[in-house]
């Protein structure tokens, strides 16, 4: 086995860092142990959270790998996240604002980050607040805009507005909330911009009948 490890290259062992993190640290080594399920068992297998502590010596690892797989776990603390956060990376600070788990005020201190990569993933979070959607919905970024826009947290509000927009793309990321009302949907199926009549006709087909939002 010392053989095999001393063959690795660098690259190597870091993924072989990640997929412990992101595997074995998470309760698949606790998993291994028991009988596999059959496949036709219905119920999914949840993976047991480690001990805190686990996750919390491995965000500091040197890897940025490493500390990216932590900042994404589920399992891992708020303190934890808190620290990731302020990460010098930028590519663990965006990990971290991914994280369902983290409170409003990271959140909103993630949204300010100097990074795009970062605000954009505040964008993406599925328990980003509306009132936050708000304010990246205007950010310079057009990626960012344009991913608060299609958050299924955005008010009704913002979406009206964005409907009315003079960038085509912003009305496509209306069309593309899955929140958007059948109302505004059949509007944006007659707009100017053939892709925003596309993608808003996309969603009315998508939807099932009788829906009414």
């Amino acid at each position: 086995m010392s053989r095999i490890i001393h063959r690795l290259r660098r690259s190597d062992l870091t993924k072989v860092a990640v997929t412990v993190i992101s595997r074995l640290l998470v309760g698949g080594a606790l998993l291994a142990q028991s009988p596999l399920p059959s496949e036709s068992s219905a119920l999914p297998v949840t993976a047991p959270c480690p001990n805190p502590s686990v996750l919390d010596r491995q965000a500091l690892d040197r890897a940025v790998e490493v500390r990216a797989a932590v900042a994404k776990d589920p399992c891992t603390a708020r303190s934890t996240l808190l620290r990731l956060a302020s990460d010098q990376d930028w590519y663990v600070r965006s990990s971290t604002a991914l994280n369902e788990n983290l409170s409003p005020v990271l959140l909103s201190n993630l949204a300010n980050d100097v990074s795009p990569p970062v605000r954009l993933s505040v964008a993406l979070n599925k328990r980003t607040p509306a009132s936050l959607l708000e304010k990246l919905a205007r950010d310079e970024d057009f990626n960012v805009a344009s991913a608060a826009i299609r958050n299924a947290n955005a008010s009704s509000g913002l979406l009206e507005d964005a409907s009315h927009s003079l960038q085509w793309w912003m009305r496509v990321s209306v069309a593309q909330n899955p929140a958007t009302t059948i109302l505004l949907l059949r509007r944006l199926a007659s707009d100017s911009e053939p892709y925003v009549r596309y993608t808003a006709l996309k969603e009315l087909s998508a939807r099932k009948p009788g829906t009414e939002n």
